[in-house]
């Protein structure tokens, strides 16, 4: 009978220990998971953060590119008043051109204009004059907007087969219009100034959706980032990435929080962070020191109660020892 409580006891103790264990286990992995929520809610919040800065640094370089047009269009509508020749209107586009090169320091804006129904350019190139500019979207557009510069989509270019977005503005007499090409190889010599957690990715967006730039190694020419642009980019419009906790995977198979906003001329900006990044980068030390401690006590515990039993299973043996010599 004493055996027998003995026992009993012995088994309250072993269950009461592992109860504490998986209680402390619990608490423990409750707490790796807060810490992963808190981490994750961070860097939405830095992610989108990011976003907005290269939508407003994007939205600066456009500023720029308007500001321009607009000095170009005020120049040629007073040219045009007193009377200046095609040949001095070309003079004047070539001048702003070198002019545009040299503040840019690179060359990225290509100005032409329409004047009286031909194209005058400050780079005129080969069949120029048989351009059918008046189906041209960037014609249309800047007509119908009476003095407001529109943006075209990426395209194209049919003679060098450039990508090009045209800014263009309806100048004062009709029918003409004042144009820039944008050379979208040089678009983003200017590097972004917002810096990006390490193995982050940015991509940029025109408003029809097609990709015009992405950060790093990819290449935005590649079929296969192109695909994947436009899958990253639906999701992001079908609310796919509102959530801080949804992630999307790259290219390579990882998983990555995806993190956006639109800038003002329909465009948008879209910066990928590494999920492994976001909670096991280098200034994610709490995760490693949580675990750490985790681990220390989970050992600590497991090791006392097998000691306790190890314990008890001696005091048994000695015990029953003694009772069978005496």
């Amino acid at each position: 009978m004493k055996k027998e409580k003995e026992m009993n006891h012995k088994d309250r103790t072993m269950v009461l220990n592992l109860s504490l264990l998986l209680v402390f286990l619990g608490l423990m992995l409750f707490g790796i998971y807060l810490v992963r929520d808190k981490l994750l809610y961070n860097a939405d919040e830095m992610g989108t953060y990011l976003a907005e800065g290269y939508s407003r640094e994007e939205e600066s370089r456009i500023s720029i590119y308007r500001m321009f047009l607009n000095l170009g269009a005020l120049y040629v509508n007073a040219s045009i008043e007193e009377n200046a020749s095609e040949e001095e209107i070309q003079a004047y586009l070539e001048r702003y051109s070198k002019f545009l090169q040299v503040v840019l320091q690179a060359e990225i804006l290509d100005p032409y204009a329409v004047i009286d129904g031909k194209i005058l350019a400050a780079n005129p190139w080969e069949g120029d004059q048989e351009y059918d500019y008046a189906a041209q979207d960037w014609y249309q557009n800047a007509i119908e907007e009476e003095g407001q510069i529109v943006f075209t989509d990426v395209y194209e270019d049919a003679n060098t087969g450039e990508k090009l977005v045209t800014l263009s503005k309806k100048l004062e007499a009709d029918g003409d219009v004042l144009a820039f090409d944008i050379l979208m190889k040089n678009f983003h010599i200017h590097k972004n100034k917002t810096s990006m957690p390490e193995n982050s990715t940015y991509y940029l967006f025109d408003g029809g959706g097609d990709l015009i730039y992405v950060s790093g190694q990819a290449d935005a020419d590649n079929p296969e980032v192109q695909t994947y642009g436009e899958e990253l980019l639906a999701g992001v419009k079908e609310g796919k990435y509102e959530r801080y906790t949804s992630s999307a995977e790259d290219l390579e198979g990882n998983k990555v929080g995806v993190y956006y906003h639109q800038v003002d001329n329909g465009w948008f900006s879209v910066i990928t962070i590494p999920v492994g990044q976001i909670l096991y980068g280098d200034m994610n030390t709490t995760m490693y020191l949580l675990t750490g401690i985790f681990a220390f006590l989970l050992i600590a515990v497991v090791a006392a109660m097998i000691r306790d039993y190890i314990g008890k299973r001696t005091v048994k043996h000695i015990s029953d020892t003694l009772q069978i010599l005496g």
